[in-house]
């Protein structure tokens, strides 16, 4: 759909997204079939060269969309992209458990962080890691990415902890063929004393856990130290996977989703924390439930 034919929609006092997580070029686009069943841009057919390559286009039609919209269209609502991400905290005290944090944020939001930074580039831990395999922008696509955004958003389900790959981040980074390339951190549910961060969601969805309390962190966070030029954030997406909810036949068991409910409140709780007690702006929260969104 053209942005000319969509933005004609409505003329309610509506903020836009562009793309819903651009982080799907990490963890889909490029397990993709490139060149068997479409053609492979650029002659790239997967793996981690197919994921930024697909990041990178993805910023750039969404700083191009924006612009139109603002100085073509002359919009008079806001404009954004939705992100895809997740809470980190260290492991543990150590300087590499710290530095594996931060490098869970950078190769997630970070990574589409550029309407935020001042230079509308990527993090410098993506361009030292990546080399070649990452592409460059000109100084007028910089330009353009830069303050392509109006507001944050950002979809919060769930956190983790943050810890250094075995042998080593040096011996990470230098090896294309390491399994942790090219983030070169590590991260898992599971607290050094062996419990999990909180109750776990479906099986399914073998990474999530209910984790209300890393949703204030987050907010925090990004508005004080990821991103802090950021005027106002929403939550447009959090919800939770009833365990075993797939295999429910009767409606009865669908309204006793208890876990779906205090994952609900206590999301809430921590948004109305993060507002109240830590002064973060946050302007909207959107619960992602089973039939549609709604606007809580």
């Amino acid at each position: 759909m053209q942005p000319h034919t969509c933005y004609f929609t409505t003329n309610h006092n509506i903020q836009w997204f562009t793309i819903n997580e651009p982080q799907y070029c990490n963890w889909q686009y490029s397990y993709y079939p490139a060149g068997r069943y479409y053609p492979a841009p650029n002659n790239v057919t997967g793996g981690v060269e197919a994921r930024f390559l697909c990041g990178h286009h993805t910023l750039l039609a969404h700083a191009k969309v924006a612009k139109w919209y603002h100085n073509e269209f002359k919009g008079r609502h806001r404009i954004t992209f939705k992100n895809s991400g997740n809470y980190f905290e260290a492991n543990s005290t150590s300087a590499e458990d710290e530095e594996a944090r931060q490098r869970n944020f950078d190769f997630s939001i970070g990574w589409f962080g550029g309407p935020w930074h001042d230079d509308g580039d990527y993090p410098a831990s993506l361009k030292s890691t990546l080399g070649d395999l990452l592409p460059t922008f000109t100084q007028e696509e910089k330009d353009l990415i830069k303050g392509s955004c109006d507001f944050y958003a950002i979809d919060p389900y769930s956190s983790f902890l943050a810890f250094e790959v075995p042998g080593g981040l040096d011996a990470c980074v230098s090896n294309r063929s390491h399994p942790s390339f090219p983030d070169c951190a590590g991260s898992v549910s599971t607290a050094p004393n062996g419990f999990p961060i909180g109750p776990a969601a479906d099986p399914n969805m073998g990474w999530f856990f209910s984790a209300p309390a890393g949703v204030r962190r987050f907010l925090k966070h990004i508005t004080t130290v990821l991103f802090p030029s950021v005027p106002d954030i929403v939550v447009s997406e959090f919800g939770f996977a009833e365990p075993f909810e797939a295999s429910w036949r009767d409606l009865n068991s669908a309204l006793w989703d208890l876990k779906r409910a205090d994952y609900f409140q206590q999301y809430l709780d921590n948004i109305l924390l993060a507002i109240h007690e830590d002064g973060v702006n946050v302007t909207g929260a959107w619960g992602w439930v089973s039939f549609e969104k709604r606007l809580t």
